[in-house]
């Protein structure tokens, strides 16, 4: 069983439809809103310890937590997306990678 992919939006609509995509695609998801982040706090975060994989809204998510991210030791490649509406629903586009490991320079653009 694959681990599960973390969607991580202060958006509701958009970490609904955007995990939405994902499951029928065969993926297991966790929602985070991003509400009391313990990595804001310098902490671990159990729910990406675990992760696979994350996709992060980087039109609810601010420069704050994309930092923390970058310093965060325990984490899983994490994609960074724009909402990309169409047919009533919304949809990820992935604008940066952010891969596991990676804690140096920016992350590459895709």
């Amino acid at each position: 069983m694959f681990a599960p992919i973390v969607v991580t939006s202060r958006d509701g609509e958009r970490r609904r439809d955007w995990s939405d995509g994902l499951a029928r695609d065969g993926q297991r998801v966790i929602l985070c809103a991003a509400r009391d982040c313990p990595l804001l706090r310098g902490e671990h975060c159990d729910i990406l310890g675990r992760a696979g994989a994350a996709v992060y809204d980087e039109e609810t998510v601010g420069a704050e937590l994309f930092l923390a991210l970058v310093r965060t030791t325990v984490r899983p490649t994490i994609l960074f997306a724009r909402d990309a509406p169409s047919d009533g629903r919304h949809h990820a586009r992935y604008t940066r990678v952010l891969e596991r490991g990676m804690t140096a320079g920016s992350p590459h653009t895709r």
